[in-house]
């Protein structure tokens, strides 16, 4: 190794150096951080945003099912005598299903 580089400065060869200076490689390293972080930053916004939005969805669909079944009871729930069932469960009244529907058998 030692001869060869003897031999460049005997033969009056110019070395020419090839690649990247230390200055180039610093604003190469700075540019690609800076890029990452904002590709990261995206990234993160985009997950949360996502995460919301099915959260959202999933609480949407648990309320339409809720509505669904609630109507559902609704809909079976028979009026006696001008008071509703619920009414009786708030004061305290014991309702069984053969009050509310006299079609079912008593327990």
């Amino acid at each position: 190794m030692l001869r060869l580089n003897i031999a460049y400065v005997h033969n009056k060869v110019p070395h020419r150096a090839t690649g990247f200076s230390i200055t180039e490689l610093l604003v190469a390293c700075a540019l690609s951080g800076l890029l990452i972080s904002v590709v990261a930053s995206y990234a993160a916004q985009s997950h949360v945003a996502l995460s919301s939005l099915q959260h959202a969805t999933s609480l949407e669909e648990d309320m339409r099912a809720l509505k669904s079944t609630i109507s559902q009871h609704l809909g079976r729930a028979t009026f006696e005598a001008g008071e509703w069932p619920l009414d009786k469960a708030i004061n305290g009244e014991s309702i069984l299903a053969s009050s509310i529907n006299p079609a079912l058998p008593k327990c």
